[in-house]
């Protein structure tokens, strides 16, 4: 059975879920980019840690969000510039 380009087989997914790992697209849909970012982000060495299985990439939940944690913006402080009402 051929897969569609961009779309993860049911199968991969619940597998994936149980070993407590992300496919691409569930990266890609938590991050808010397309698939070929986080493609692009694996392959500059910029996005989160991977487990490298064959043709594809999981990643470690745990990693994953190490690495979003780690980029988390700080608000800015707003009290200096609020109008009172």
């Amino acid at each position: 059975m051929e897969e569609a380009a961009g779309v993860t087989p049911p199968r991969l997914t619940a597998l994936a879920d149980k070993i407590d790992c992300l496919t691409e697209e569930d990266v890609a849909l938590l991050g808010g980019v397309e698939v070929d970012t986080v493609k692009a982000w694996r392959h500059r060495g910029t996005g989160p840690t991977y487990i490298k299985c064959g043709l594809r990439a999981l990643y470690p939940v745990k990693a994953f969000s190490e690495w979003l944690g780690g980029r988390a913006v700080a608000p800015p402080n707003w009290t200096s510039s609020r109008v009172p009402l």
